[in-house]
C-alpha cells in the first residue's frame, strides 16, 4: 500500500559511497504516493552537526532519479565534516510534517553511529509526538549497536517510531534479486502500520498517539 498521504524524506549523511546503495532503494520509492521527495545532506563542514542543505534548493525532487543525479553533483563539492548527529535532518521532517499535517516517512542513509547521541534521542522521542516515521538505512561498516538501542530502547517515545535496517545483511552482493530487495523494503516499513492507523484516524500531534495505540493494535491483527 501506499502512504495515506504526504511523502517520502530521504536524508544522507555526506560522502560519495552512496551512490550504488540509494539506487538500490528504489522498493522504497514504490510506497511514496506522488513521487515527490524532499532530499537533505547533512554531516559535511558548513553544517556540521547543526543543520542539514537541501538538495534541490529547498524544493522536493521528482523520483530517486533526481535524488541521484543531484547527489552526484553535489558530492564533489562536499567537505566531510563530524560530529554527527540526527538531530538536524529530524527537526526539518518536524517541520515540514507540522506546516502539511500529513504522515510522511524520514528515510537516513548513513554508515556508522552518531556521535550527538542526546540530543538525537531527544530529537527521536520528539519526532513520535507527530505522524512521522524514521528509517534509519545502514550502508556502511557500523557500527550499529547505537542504532539499534534507538530502534529498541526508548521508552519516551509515544510509540515505535524508529526502525533500523542493516542494509547489507539483507540485499548481498552487486546484483541484488528481487526477492532481496523486497525483504529489505519489508524490513524498513515492518513498523510502519502503528503511526499509519494513527494518521487514518485522524492524528494530528503526539498529544493524541495514546488515545490510538489500541485501535491501531486491532487493526496491525485484522
Amino acid at each position: 500500500p501506499k502512504s495515506p498521504a504526504g511523502t517520502d524524506f530521504c536524508a544522507l549523511e555526506s560522502g560519495d559511497q552512496y551512490r550504488e546503495d540509494i539506487s538500490r532503494q528504489r522498493t522504497l520509492e514504490t510506497f511514496d504516493d506522488d513521487n515527490l521527495i524532499p532530499a537533505y545532506g547533512f554531516g559535511d563542514a558548513r553544517t556540521t552537526d547543526k543543520a542539514v542543505f537541501s538538495f534541490a534548493l529547498d524544493r522536493p525532487c521528482e523520483g530517486l532519479e533526481e535524488v541521484l543525479k543531484l547527489y552526484e553533483d553535489i558530492t564533489p563539492l562536499v567537505n566531510l565534516s563530524g560530529p554527527t548527529s540526527f538531530k538536524p535532518i529530524i527537526d526539518q521532517a518536524i517541520r515540514i510534517v507540522r506546516e502539511t499535517g500529513q504522515f510522511h516517512v524520514l528515510i537516513i542513509i548513513a554508515d556508522g553511529q552518531v556521535v550527538r547521541e542526546g540530543e538525537t534521542i531527544s530529537a527521536i522521542e520528539e519526532a513520535s509526538k507527530y505522524p512521522l516515521s524514521i528509517v534509519v538505512v545502514g550502508v556502511g561498516d557500523g557500527p550499529w549497536a547505537q542504532m539499534q538501542e534507538f530502534d529498541d530502547a526508548l521508552p519516551k517515545r509515544k510509540f515505535d517510531n524508529f526502525q533500523f535496517v542493516n542494509f547489507h545483511d539483507i540485499v548481498d552482493g552487486e546484483n541484488p534479486s528481487e526477492q532481496q530487495l523486497a525483504n529489505f523494503a519489508m524490513h524498513a516499513l515492518m513498523e510502519l502500520p502503528e503511526v499509519t492507523c494513527c494518521f487514518r484516524s485522524g492524528l494530528r500531534t503526539g498529544d493524541e498517539v495514546d488515545g490510538y495505540r489500541s485501535y491501531a493494535s486491532k487493526f496491525a491483527r485484522r
